[in-house]
């Protein structure tokens, strides 16, 4: 599976054209191609004008579909003008873990990129499948919690997190699950970026 995260700084005067072409696209990728598995939009939470687009395609076949498609055509072109920086990442899709829940308004997503010290990659893959398996079933509010590795490095990591409200991600943070997995993983990571966002779509 194709996973494409892409942080987008939006021209300010430029925000509501960019909003309505991504109200348009994505629902109208998620309808048209079969192969696209999921297209979450979503603000960043400090900063109006930075989106974040989350995007996953069952194939090599269903992201070439994608790319050709006239959807895709007409947002470059829609878009062009109105974006100020792009920052995109190009992953597979190591693991993912979903559940039930009903889409309510201001979902807190991250997206956390993670540099892992090579060396030390597979024992912290091992211990990070044990925490989102430990999330999923001890912890309420998450609804979706995915790990990509990027294409081209390796070491670097993805994490997409979807949290059912801000009261379950506040839980979440300094729990007993996060602080045994910081604890166990103590020296694994090189550098850590993280982008708060709410889910749009």
């Amino acid at each position: 599976m194709h996973v494409i995260a892409v942080e987008l700084d939006i021209k300010p005067e430029k925000r509501d054209r960019y909003l309505a072409e991504i109200k348009r696209h994505a629902p109208q990728t998620r309808k048209d191609e079969s192969g696209c598995l999921q297209f979450d939009a979503s603000i960043d939470q400090a900063d109006p004008n930075v989106f974040v687009l989350y995007e996953v395609y069952a194939s090599d076949a269903a992201l070439d579909h994608h790319r050709k498609s006239p959807s895709l055509k007409l947002y470059m072109e829609t878009t062009g003008d109105l974006v100020a920086a792009r920052n995109p990442h190009f992953a597979l899709r190591r693991a993912s873990r979903t559940a039930a829940a009903t889409p309510g308004a201001r979902m807190p997503v991250l997206l956390v990129t993670l540099k892992i010290r090579p060396e030390r990659l597979d024992e912290y893959l091992q211990l990070l499948t044990r925490e989102i398996e430990e999330v999923m079933t001890e912890e309420e509010g998450c609804v979706q919690f995915d790990v990509s590795i990027d294409k081209s490095e390796p070491a670097t990591l993805y994490l997409y997190e979807v949290w059912a409200s801000e009261a379950a991600l506040g839980k979440h943070r300094g729990g007993a699950v996060q602080k045994r997995f910081f604890e166990a993983t103590t020296g694994m990571v090189a550098d850590r970026s993280r982008r708060a966002a709410f889910k749009l779509l």
